[in-house]
């Protein structure tokens, strides 16, 4: 059968993670565009130590996560991001960096998928979650610092960028990257970003009910 060049995405603000493992688990297993989602990032997981791996993955999938830090970001809960990589999609993945600050919380993974293109040796999924206090100058300028080191030690990968930046984008810092969203999240705000090199590599549509956006390929 013909191969995507790109994978399909899905993003969502779970707002607590933990009370919507139901809905997880039933959709993973059931809904098709769970189903066949090569990566699915989830911002404000609101998970932390006592919550165990297991407890929260999907059969199916590999959990890279990075919970929210209150020492580093000076909130005591809330927070967090993770990923949800498809054995299907991809066996070989690792967690790369984990990042948190007021500003900004961030979750590197470099995946070897089972197919790429051959001009590309890895995919570098960055997930991203930006507060809505946060000071949007001083998240950009952190995330592109990360996005150009992700880019020098893998210089022949795919870097996408996802996740929940509310007021703040990568425009000014990285106008090579090319915000792949165009669905309004909450009234004509579009609160979710997706950015990659790749000239319409993805369009963009809305999830059922809950504000969450699922990535495929044109």
């Amino acid at each position: 059968s013909e191969r995507d060049p790109c994978q399909a995405l899905l993003l969502s603000n779970v707002s607590s993670l933990r009370n919507k493992l139901d809905e997880l688990f039933l959709l993973t297993q059931n809904n098709w565009k769970f189903k066949e989602c090569s990566a699915i990032c989830l911002t404000e997981t609101w998970l932390d130590e006592g919550i165990p791996d297991a407890v929260v993955t999907p059969p199916g999938f590999k959990l890279h996560r990075a919970d929210r830090s209150a020492n580093l970001s000076l909130k005591s809960k809330g927070g967090g991001v993770c990923f949800l990589i498809n054995d299907r999609w991809c066996i070989n993945s690792t967690t790369v960096t984990q990042f948190c600050s007021p500003d900004l919380e961030l979750l590197n993974v470099t995946c070897r998928p089972i197919y790429l293109p051959r001009e590309f040796a890895s995919v570098v999924l960055i997930g991203v979650y930006i507060p809505p206090q946060a000071n949007a100058n001083i998240a950009a300028s952190k995330l592109a610092l990360h996005i150009a080191t992700a880019e020098l030690s893998h210089p022949d990968s795919a870097v996408i960028v996802l996740g929940d930046f509310n007021h703040c984008d990568l425009f000014d810092e990285l106008p090579n990257y090319i915000q792949q969203v165009t669905c309004p999240m909450r009234g004509n705000n579009i609160l979710d970003h997706c950015y990659t090199k790749i000239t319409s590599a993805y369009h963009s549509f809305s999830g059922h009910r809950n504000p969450r956006h699922l990535f495929s390929t044109i």
